[in-house]
């Protein structure tokens, strides 16, 4: 018994088939773009807490030493990113953690703040780079 193309293509059986590729291709699209705009979020995030927790910080002679203080600056940069990609809250995150670890580190370098509140603010600092949230609309949307 021979089919013709048009009772082929009016089987159930084949546009299910066509149906599923279809959709599984655009699903597929869809979730590797959404993985790669979390993943790159996620890259930067982590950056901006590696970058908090390279600060070494030490007493001597009833002093406060800071080094490797000056990959701060660097936060600016990933603050951009951040802008640019759609991350407002993230920005705005990113750039407080800047101005007030440059202010606590003018402090510490006067000697007006002890290592015990240095202490409490780095753990404060990398605590607030944890919470960074991505914006859903620039994760899940094109647009």
């Amino acid at each position: 018994m021979c089919f013709s193309w048009h009772e082929l293509f009016n089987n159930n059986i084949i546009v299910g088939v066509i149906t599923g590729l279809i959709t599984g291709l655009f699903t597929g699209m869809y979730s590797s773009f959404v993985v790669t705009r979390y993943y790159i979020f996620l890259s930067l995030k982590n950056e901006v807490l590696r970058t908090i927790q390279r600060i070494n910080y030490q007493s001597a002679d009833s002093r406060l030493v800071l080094s490797n203080s000056l990959d701060i600056g660097n936060l600016l940069y990933m603050s951009s990113d951040f802008c640019r990609l759609g991350h407002n809250s993230a920005q705005s995150v990113t750039d407080n953690l800047f101005k007030e670890i440059s202010r606590v580190n003018i402090q510490a370098g006067a000697g007006q703040i002890t290592i015990d509140e240095y202490a409490k603010h780095f753990l404060d600092w990398q605590q607030s780079a944890r919470n960074i949230a991505p914006s859903k609309r620039q994760i899940f949307f094109f647009f």
